[in-house]
């Protein structure tokens, strides 16, 4: 699946390391596409002793189709799937299989430290975990891939 049309070659996720984050633009314009009986996905957040984490159910996606920023309190979650082609010259009795767009943001708490996120992506649910603040906290946006 080709994702390039999602990405901005000059954020980085962390110091040290590249990571495309996605063009707003781009999102913009595929959110306006999507069928407005869209469902969000179902999330599970969870606060831990020191720290939150978040579950997401995201079936079928593959970990490469996620984009996540968080900007302030916000966590945004993007992916994209989108369906094979059709064969041809093959007859189909029923066919549901269709491009597949999850986007969700969650408010996070006030304490919930956005600059280091980890994220893993496992049998159809999403996770990430968040640190909590200690002290001053940076507001910077921030990127994470999935692991």
């Amino acid at each position: 699946m080709k994702t390039d049309h999602l990405r901005n070659g000059d954020q980085a996720a962390y110091p040290g390391g590249f990571v495309p984050a996605a063009n707003a633009d781009s999102i913009a314009g595929i959110l306006q596409s999507v069928d407005a009986e869209t469902v969000p996905p179902r999330v599970n957040i969870t606060e831990l002793k020191d720290g939150y984490k978040i579950e997401l159910e995201a079936p079928g996606l593959k970990k490469e189709n996620f984009i996540i920023q968080a900007t302030h309190h916000i966590l945004s979650i993007f992916a994209e799937n989108r369906a094979q082609e059709l064969a041809a010259g093959t007859r189909y009795r029923l066919h549901e299989f269709s491009n597949r767009y999850l986007y969700r943001d969650i408010v996070l708490p006030p304490d919930a430290n956005t600059l280091f996120l980890h994220t893993q992506y496992e049998a159809g649910i999403l996770t990430i975990h968040l640190c909590k603040a200690t002290g001053h906290r940076e507001n910077a946006p921030t990127t994470a891939i999935v692991y």
